[in-house]
């Protein structure tokens, strides 16, 4: 075979035989297309065939149709055509076809020599990129029901361009844009629509040859249909996942900003694209990009995401792929987003091969290497920093990726054996095991280096292996090319779009809500326990995740859109703390865009900050805070204070019940803590306001520097 689809490894089987010094491993790997089809009547169910080109057959992928036709037509019932019958053809991503066969048909099928295994068809969820179910988004539900699947929003989104013209960005059911749009379409006018409302170029290493805001790269169009792509049908990468892709607000409008082409992102350009967004009048700006670690006077998204939030403008960031290094912590200021990723659940499955399998760290050598070295199949075992964390990458041969526990057990039989050989049983994707959702490795961790008494980042969101738009075929060998065409990538990137997307829905709903009170509304409802009801796990080192990995939490927007309380900062007390973190006026001047005298602003010190979190150094061994939360919920709602924190830490809240008569009415409170300076770097628990069917809940959090 030619094009093979990176896996998941569900169940790795070693089986020690004879000693010789050569690693043989005999690998059976199958691909499982989930989408479901209707059985053909009570006597037939659609299965996926797994098979084997046997050792002295060599087959083309043009062979493979006529050969499995073969195989099969002996086999069905006198009455039955192949084409009732056959519903899909493999060839790229593994040997076999999708049928629907009688019970005596697959028992006759399963008797022949290249027969490997049937899978009975299963019941795909909605979204072919798993995580608008994974997030509780789909018809019936609050969030896409409550805001129109974010109808009347504008998305602006800064990458690499887009792709006109991609289903994903196709109109049906999109009403006009509102009429505060005031952006422009730099491509043909029949490229843009009522989805993809607006495209320009800002992107100075692509003007002087094409001035056009056509996506080279991927990543743009990528990110943009996570944030609001509209409902596409049969998508898939290498026939995997095939069934419904959608973004998180289908029915957002999408406004795109080149500033990035394949050698990165100049800041002058994204200053450029930020300003032009927020004078077209986007509602929420969706950057896939990682501070640079400057400080906030020289730091382009601070500045112009300042610039966003004084318009209303809602801004989300990538917190970074860098992982947990010391050096490269989270440093995104306070008024933006700051967004983590998270894996869920998804496995995948790819080809059946036989022969020898070379076992890899995964950042030495590349798939064409190996194969050009005469493997037929490679295992890839993450290094000590990946952890966990298992990355869906195409390769033009049959390979596997695996955790570095795995990893580490395997170069230890290998170390041991004269003669190792092992055997690879992948199960078949796999929906809703346990746990999940865990995080990243590669996720960026805080505290930030700027202001490590406010939390960051903010919160995490889907990251790894996330199936969007793409411009290309990915096929190392592909045919038959269409516009149709997704692919698999991972990053905070891909977290960042989800978050945009979602802010969507909330803007939808309240559109007189400010970026604060929306990322309040994320936050206070994210939640921090996995599916097996455990905390989130952090994938490097296989532990729970603490504050400083996982910001707030996961986010579940089907409870962001209806959060109860927020708490909600505006412009200007951003500025007092701008002050009070020791920048000189002409310094704030510059992030602000205002003149500002620090002599005459009130100072507001990190912890002050009405942020919806509480963090601290634990150098003192007391703190006292002050907080003013709106109602947004419902009318005569009483909410009460609930702590939770470990021994050895006070915590007392005062009033410890809100009262709230109207709706946006506004009530303060103080939370005093003490505390023995502990021995631990890291002390963690929560601040919960109950009412009923609210939970409000904001971290505190108490560290060592």
């Amino acid at each position: 075979m030619k094009s093979y689809f990176d896996i998941f490894p569900l169940f790795l089987t070693l089986v020690l035989l004879s000693s010789t010094s050569t690693v043989i491993c005999v690998s059976q790997v199958a691909y499982t297309n989930p989408s479901t089809h209707n059985n053909n009547g009570p006597e037939t169910q659609t299965y996926i065939i797994r098979l084997q080109l046997p050792i002295s057959l060599t087959l083309t992928s043009e062979d493979l149709n006529p050969w499995y036709n073969s195989l099969l037509q002996p086999l069905l019932s006198p009455q039955a055509t192949l084409k009732s019958r056959v519903i899909h053809y493999y060839s790229s991503v593994f040997i076999g076809f999708a049928a629907k066969l009688t019970n005596e048909e697959l028992t006759r099928l399963e008797k022949i020599n290249s027969f490997l295994k049937a899978y009975p068809d299963g019941v795909l969820p909605l979204m072919t990129t798993h995580s608008p179910a994974f997030l509780g988004l789909h018809f019936g539900n609050g969030s896409w029901d409550e805001s129109g699947m974010g109808k009347g929003v504008i998305i602006g989104v800064i990458d690499t361009g887009i792709t006109p013209g991609h289903p994903s960005f196709d109109d049906t059911e999109m009403p006009a844009p509102p009429s505060k749009w005031k952006g422009r379409c730099d491509f043909q006018k029949s490229m843009c629509n009522n989805k993809l409302i607006g495209a320009r170029n800002f992107a100075q290493d692509q003007q002087l040859e094409d001035n056009s805001p056509i996506d080279n790269d991927g990543h743009g169009t990528h990110t943009a249909s996570t944030a609001a792509g509209n409902f596409v049908s049969n998508a898939n990468m290498l026939g995997s996942g095939n069934g419904t892709a959608v973004g998180m607000a289908p029915r957002a409008h999408l406004a795109i900003y080149k500033a990035c082409s394949e050698i990165g992102c100049r800041e002058s350009d994204v200053l450029a694209a930020m300003d032009a967004a927020i004078s077209d009048g986007v509602d929420v700006l969706s950057l896939s990009l990682g501070s640079s670690g400057l400080s906030f006077d020289k730091d382009v998204l601070t500045i112009g995401s300042f610039g966003a939030i004084q318009k209303g403008v809602f801004v989300s960031c990538a917190a970074g792929n860098n992982g947990p290094n010391p050096f490269l912590l989270s440093n995104t200021a306070p008024w933006i987003l700051t967004v983590g990723a998270s894996t869920m659940d998804r496995k995948f499955k790819a080809v059946v091969t036989l022969g020898k399998i070379v076992l890899c760290a995964s950042t030495t050598l590349t798939g064409d290497f190996v194969k050009a070295a005469g493997a037929t199949a490679m295992i890839l075992a993450n290094e000590d920093f990946e952890g966990d964390t298992i990355l869906a990458e195409p390769f033009d041969l049959p390979v596997s990726r695996i955790n570095y526990a795995n990893g580490t057990a395997i170069r230890s039989y290998v170390n041991k054996s004269q003669n190792a050989t092992a055997s690879i049983t992948f199960k078949g994707t796999s929906l809703g095991n346990a746990p999940a959702p865990t995080i990243a490795s590669f996720s960026s961790r805080g505290p930030s280096l700027q202001t490590p008494e406010i939390l960051k980042p903010d919160i995490v969101g889907p990251g790894v292996n996330i199936l969007a738009a793409w411009p290309r075929q990915v096929e190392v060998f592909a045919k038959n090319l269409t516009k149709k065409t997704f692919n698999i990538i991972s990053g905070t990137s891909m977290s960042t779009p989800h978050l945009s997307g979602i802010a969507a829905l909330i803007k939808s709903v309240h559109p007189d809500w400010s970026p604060a009170a929306i990322k309040s509304a994320m936050m206070t409802t994210s939640y921090i326990l996995g599916n097996d009801g455990n905390p989130l796990m952090d994938e490097v080192k296989n532990n729970p995740a603490d504050h400083f990995t996982m910001g707030a939490g996961h986010v579940d927007p089907s409870k962001a859109v209806n959060p109860g309380l927020v708490y909600d900062i505006s412009p200007d007390e951003y500025i007092g703390l701008l002050c009070t973190l020791g920048y000189a006026d002409k310094q704030v001047q510059t992030i602000t865009h205002k003149n500002v005298s620090c002599k005459e602003v009130k100072k507001i010190e990190q912890t002050q900050l009405n942020y919806p979190s509480i963090t601290t150094s634990a150098s003192t061994s007391n703190l006292v805070v002050n907080r003013t939360v709106t109602n947004v919920g419902t009318a005569n709602a009483k909410y009460t204070a609930e702590v939770v924190m470990p021994k050895g830490v006070a915590v007392s809240v005062s009033p410890n019940v809100l009262q709230f008569s109207n709706v946006n009415e506004k009530q303060s409170f103080t939370v005093s803590m003490s505390w023995t300076p502990a021995d631990s770097a890291y002390i963690a628990g929560n601040l919960n306001w109950v009412s009923g069917e609210y939970t409000v809940r904001s971290p505190i959090v108490i560290y060592i520097p």
